[in-house]
């Protein structure tokens, strides 16, 4: 599975693949066509949640203006650098799992985050990454080191 997303393109997050990754929980029981118009008539302000499993992304971006987001899942990508997520202060819930994070920038503001899904794809090796990952989920309440 890890080899077929290698070997495609890497992806670029845009209003494309936004629209396209518009997740709610009213989307189970709507038809197709409702939910291509929901998708394509939300503003962007008002997206609540976004899917992007699976899409390929190498790097977070162009995600500004998303004041409304809660709900972001980036799981199974090939992303290497979390960034470019400091201003989504609503995000209580962020996915992160299965890529190829090595960096860490930006969790720090995300104030109503209380659920982070993180496990590394491969191991980094890389102690400062380890000791920003523990700064970052310590001071989201979320880990306590003694």
């Amino acid at each position: 599975m890890a080899q077929a997303l290698e070997l495609a393109e890497p992806n670029v997050i845009d209003e494309e693949l936004i629209r396209n990754c518009i997740t709610t929980v009213e989307e189970i029981s709507i038809s197709e066509d409702k939910k291509r118009e929901f998708k394509q008539e939300t503003a962007l302000e008002d997206i609540q949640a976004l899917t992007f499993s699976f899409q390929n992304i190498l790097k977070i971006d162009n995600l500004h203006g998303l004041l409304s987001l809660v709900k972001l899942q980036l799981d199974n990508n090939i992303i290497e650098k979390i960034e470019n997520i400091s201003h989504l202060t609503n995000l209580e819930w962020l996915d992160l799992s299965f890529n190829n994070i090595g960096t860490i920038e930006g969790l720090e503001s995300l104030i109503k985050l209380t659920d982070l899904r993180f496990v590394l794809f491969h191991e980094s090796g890389n102690n400062d990454f380890l000791t920003c990952f523990l700064f970052c989920i310590q001071n989201l309440g979320l880990f306590q080191i003694s």
